[in-house]
């Protein structure tokens, strides 16, 4: 495993004074994972969501992370997740999950997220972009960093896990769902990969070096195109005068592709005339000379008189409002789910957009801030956060950021009887 200590001081992933929360699923990847980076001394914690989608085996996935945690002491973190009706399985799990994940980085500590993908999970995604008719972007396959998640592993393979789980008796648990051929990556992986193997000449080792050179030429383009984008007070520049005409296309994709817009638009947009207008779903861009304008779409705010409880929707979200009988043993483990203390609401409720003075107490804080900037202190984009919604009563005092954050004045106390459930879905 030096390649992974490699690794995290070459792209310098962990800090000497970071506390990592490793997501551990029993298999065999994360369950290397934890053990070596408790053996190498690293400040951790284990993080385990039960979705109870697979019967006992969940059930026996959850025993063995909970006694692995508990025969090397390192704190241990569960979330028993119970999936809605007609959702999309693979979408809400991944919700399910960062929102535990980013929920204990702020009540726990964490400074950093780390998963277990490795070499052959790189190449099984590069493939599958790759069938989905992507360019460099995804042939770059998975970042090993994307804000707080990093990706020790990356730099070595299936086999070496496999040996490193073998010599150190690591326990872990094999998902059969991973050997269904239903899912492309799984096909990629039993059918695709092997053949790598068949065809020899050190196919795969090949590949992997191919893959770590996409990578470092996707930087390299990253890097290149932001140099032609520049902020103004009111969005951002594009120059194009110092770009070969025959390329202009590509480096402005690669410039706009971060505000949503795809290669077509681009395109039309330098073969319209001066003025010429395009818009993804979150920007509008215009040609002017040799520079492209960008600004966010002006978007009308929404405001949504809540009377009862019940559920409630706004352009595909829904908030589910339910009363119930207050019990500290059943507070919400997930921001998805917030309790309010039902005294302290004065109906009717507002869902509303933010706006640019709302401010709110965080639970825990003694002061109020701007909702605005706790966001954007919470690593939100700006874009997102524009979009974000927030509770509010009727004295238009913001009680709840649904699916983040709760007020300190509508938090739960030992005296409060009766909750009001906030659900984001």
């Amino acid at each position: 495993m030096q390649k992974v200590k490699d690794s995290i001081g070459k792209h310098k992933l962990i800090d000497k004074d970071d506390k990592i929360l490793i997501a551990v699923s029993g298999g065999i990847d994360s369950m290397a994972l934890a053990h070596w980076m408790h053996s190498e001394g690293f400040r951790i914690g284990i993080a385990h969501i039960n979705y109870q989608l697979r019967g006992v085996d969940s059930n026996l996935d959850e025993e063995l992370v909970t006694a692995f945690s508990k025969s090397w002491n390192i704190p241990f973190h569960i979330l028993k997740a119970s999936m809605p009706e007609n959702v999309n399985t693979q979408e809400w799990a991944r919700n399910e999950r960062y929102a535990f994940f980013n929920s204990l980085l702020d009540s726990e500590g964490y400074t950093k997220i780390a998963t277990a993908h490795h070499l052959d999970d790189q190449a099984e995604t590069v493939f599958m972009n790759l069938l989905r008719g992507t360019g460099i972007k995804g042939m770059g396959g998975i970042p090993r960093r994307r804000g707080e998640i990093v990706r020790p592993l990356l730099d070595i393979t299936r086999a070496e896990i496999e040996d490193y789980i073998k010599e150190n008796k690591v326990p872990y648990r094999s998902d059969s769902s991973n050997s269904k051929l239903d899912y492309t990556r799984n096909q990629i992986r039993h059918k695709l990969m092997p053949l790598l193997d068949e065809i020899g000449n050190d196919s795969r080792l090949k590949l992997h070096r191919s893959l770590k050179l996409l990578e470092q030429d996707k930087l390299a383009i990253n890097a290149l195109s932001k140099s032609i984008v520049r902020a103004t007070p009111n969005g951002f520049r594009v120059n194009l005068d110092s770009i070969p005409e025959e390329v202009r296309h590509i480096w402005l994709y690669h410039a706009m592709h971060e505000f949503n817009f795809n290669r077509t638009q681009c395109a039309d947009l330098l073969r319209g005339s001066n003025g010429a207008i395009v818009e993804s779903d979150t920007h509008k861009a215009a040609l002017q000379g040799m520079r492209v304008i960008i600004h966010d779409r002006d978007l009308e705010p929404i405001s949504i008189l809540i009377n009862e409880t019940g559920s409630h929707s706004s352009d595909g979200s829904y908030l589910i409002l339910t009363q119930t009988a207050f019990s500290s043993e059943d507070l919400p483990k997930s921001p998805s789910k917030i309790w309010l203390d039902a005294s302290t609401l004065q109906w009717p409720l507002n869902w509303a957009t933010v706006k640019r003075e709302d401010q709110f107490k965080p639970i825990g804080s003694d002061y109020k801030c701007n909702v605005l900037k706790y966001l954007k202190d919470r690593g939100i984009d700006r874009l997102s956060r524009s979009r974000i919604m927030v509770l509010k009563d009727s004295t238009d005092r913001v009680v709840c950021l649904p699916g983040i954050q709760v007020s300190q004045y509508n938090r739960c106390r030992d005296t409060t009887k009766s909750v009001i459930s906030v659900e984001l879905l």
